[in-house]
């Protein structure tokens, strides 16, 4: 790579002596720019004559000059350059909810760090707790939520022992219906057996057995479709059930999850270079409050002109 540096000639004169300092960069193993350039450069300085030009005028004693041996030497090639240190990564912390702020837990300068021995529900560590807002209505709002999953719960159970309860009764009512409905009809062949054969049985009578008789049959076919419910509905019952807990468990879950972000965590280890919020102020969802820095390992950038 050819680099077309300037020549920096610079001549200093003192009372006695003239220094001459002359800058070339070098690339390392070229040949000495100093050779056959130096006598050249002493020799324009030396035709320049002494730099006071009162010293020039007529009738002055011109300064006198020390003109010293020029030895050709090797110079090692350096350049020396600005450059700035760029932290690997950075983040602006904001706020995933709206809030009061009631805890700072760190502050500018302090070191952040990932918790190895806590877990969101991707399994990876969650960081370091930095702000925390205020969470009192939801809490009270989560408390009320896990009473109504104990409600949820506790019918549930109760309806896993209720059904088969339920169903042993209805088929004990069908057991007994059914007995008075034979009776019943027994009761009322009987009396019209009498009376065909002219015994002492009033019309009455007979009609009172066949009334009992068609009752008890109704009360069958109403004791019978009442199982039948009972048998189909069962598992309905108990999955409308199960269905009511499920949801109650997973909004318990989503006001946790809300919760959560009530407490604004460091997303990787670094330091706090900037704190953008103080203790009791609103902020609002998307609102700046922390810049976190890493700076291990870090970057240097450096502008080298070609």
């Amino acid at each position: 790579m050819n680099l077309e540096m300037p020549i920096l000639l610079e001549i200093h004169r003192t009372a006695a002596t003239l220094f001459l300092h002359l800058r070339l960069p070098r690339t390392p193993g070229a040949r000495s720019p100093w050779t056959g350039l130096i006598p050249a450069v002493v020799f324009v300085a030396l035709a320049t004559g002494p730099l006071n030009r009162a010293a020039a005028q007529p009738g002055t004693a011109g300064s006198p000059v020390v003109v010293a041996r020029v030895v050709a030497t090797s110079q090692p090639a350096s350049q020396s350059f600005v450059g700035t240190l760029v932290p690997i990564r950075k983040s602006v912390v904001g706020s995933a909810v709206d809030g009061r702020v009631v805890e700072l837990l760190v502050d500018d300068g302090d070191a952040v760090a990932m918790l190895a021995d806590q877990q969101n529900a991707d399994g990876h560590a969650v960081g370091q707790p930095i702000v925390q807002l205020e969470t009192v209505s939801l809490d009270i709002e989560l408390a009320a939520a896990q009473v109504e999953l104990e409600l949820r719960e506790h019918a549930e159970e109760e309806l896993k022992q209720t059904l088969p309860a339920e169903t042993e009764s209805a088929q004990a009512a069908i057991d007994e219906i059914k007995a008075r409905l034979e009776y019943s009809k027994s009761d009322y062949e009987r009396l019209r057996e009498l009376s065909s054969q002219g015994g002492g049985v009033t019309r009455r009578e007979i009609e009172e057995a066949f009334s009992t008789f068609r009752s008890q049959s109704q009360l069958n076919i109403a004791a019978n479709a009442l199982l039948q419910r009972l048998t189909a509905t069962r598992e309905v019952r108990l999955s409308q059930a199960r269905s009511r807990v499920e949801a109650q468990k997973t909004e318990i879950r989503r006001m946790n999850e809300l919760k959560n972000k009530y407490t604004i965590r460091t997303p990787f280890e670094g330091y706090v270079t900037a704190k953008m919020t103080e203790l009791g102020q609103w902020v609002s969802q998307g609102d700046q409050v922390m810049e976190i820095v890493q700076l291990d390992p870090i970057e240097l950038m450096i502008n080298v002109p070609q």
